[in-house]
């Protein structure tokens, strides 16, 4: 049955939430009207902050609310898995920050308990809906650089705080789980296709969690791609995409940021005789745009989806696995799909 507007409520109160609670009154068809966090003073400080009715010293109350139609899910990754379960289980339609899980049989068991209790489930990853990013994958879906030889993507920013959960190894934590996971999602995209195999280094805290990382994604048409990864290093956000008849390449891939024009570079020609087209598109917040786009969903499930599909969101988890395996082997590992 199409609602009017989607209800929906937070799980958790760090900074993801927040900028997603701060992009709230822009959602042209959802309201958030809860927040649950395990430490209720906190909880009360983020509705008060953000305008949210009702908060909660527990996830379970959000996740229980009868007037509550859909979830955020914006924990720590080692905790997407039990919540996402408990939200399907109560007929909650869900969206889960990236990465959704922490392997891929975890995903998987994820997905079947949505289906079964007729829920959407999706990974959220703004950039993936930003007209910057759609208009990258529709010139390149419709074959304006040719057939695709190779594509790079790097994310990196320098992580100062080593009590941050992003730095816990029990959740989930290292640069390519955190920040890794978008220039894998992209090239995914472009490639359309999982790679079939990777090979990556890596640089490790004491505690076993990457701090830098890299790595060549193999396909079994003989086609590689590369992905890099960063905590150590300044703000650092590219990609390039490589076709036989063109290439795009351009900044900020993951977010567009506010204060400039959304833009790529597109350039066509053999190598001596090139043209160049800069192409400009649209800017606006990520989250806007993902919430939008899920409500959507929620409200016309026959139509085209376009952010990170089911299949995608498998691979890249089996990417990551691959990737994190491969560096501290030291050896090539064949994806698990």
């Amino acid at each position: 049955m199409k609602m009017s507007r989607i209800r929906m409520g937070i799980l958790g109160a760090g900074g993801i939430a927040g900028a997603f609670a701060r992009s709230a009154p822009s959602f042209k068809a959802t309201d958030v009207v809860a927040i649950g966090s395990r430490d209720p003073v906190k909880a009360e400080s983020f509705a008060a902050q953000h305008g949210i009715p009702r908060a909660s010293g527990s996830y379970a109350a959000v996740v229980d609310d009868t007037e509550i139609d859909a979830v955020y899910i914006a924990l720590p990754n080692g905790l997407h898995k039990e919540w996402a379960l408990a939200c399907a289980k109560a007929g909650k339609h869900i969206l889960c920050e990236k990465p959704m899980a922490l392997n891929r049989t975890d995903a998987e068991e994820m997905f079947a308990e949505a289906d079964k209790h007729g829920v959407i489930l999706i990974e959220g990853f703004p950039f993936r809906f930003q007209p910057q990013t759609q208009e990258v994958l529709r010139r390149v879906r419709a074959g304006e650089l040719g057939d695709i030889v190779t594509a790079t993507a790097c994310f990196g920013f320098r992580m100062r705080d080593e009590a941050n959960v992003r730095m816990d190894p029990t959740q989930g934590g290292g640069t390519t789980w955190d920040v890794g996971v978008y220039p894998i999602n992209l090239v995914r995209a472009v490639m359309g296709k999982a790679p079939a195999s990777v090979l990556a280094s890596a640089r490790f805290h004491a505690n076993g969690v990457d701090l830098t990382a890299s790595a060549i994604l193999e396909y079994d048409d003989g086609r590689q791609c590369s992905i890099w990864s960063s905590f150590q290093s300044a703000t650092f956000r590219r990609a390039n995409i490589v076709g036989a008849e063109g290439t795009i390449d351009y900044s900020h891939n993951n977010h567009p940021l506010d204060s400039e024009s959304a833009s790529f570079r597109l350039e066509r020609g053999n190598g001596r005789e090139m043209t160049t087209e800069h192409v400009q598109n649209e800017s606006g917040n990520g989250f806007v745009f993902e919430a939008d786009a899920f409500a959507d969903l929620i409200q016309n499930p026959d139509r085209p989806f376009l952010g990170t599909t089911r299949d995608e969101t498998l691979d890249n988890i089996a990417t990551v696995e691959a990737i994190l395996a491969s560096a501290r082997s030291h050896k090539a590992i064949p994806l698990s799909l």
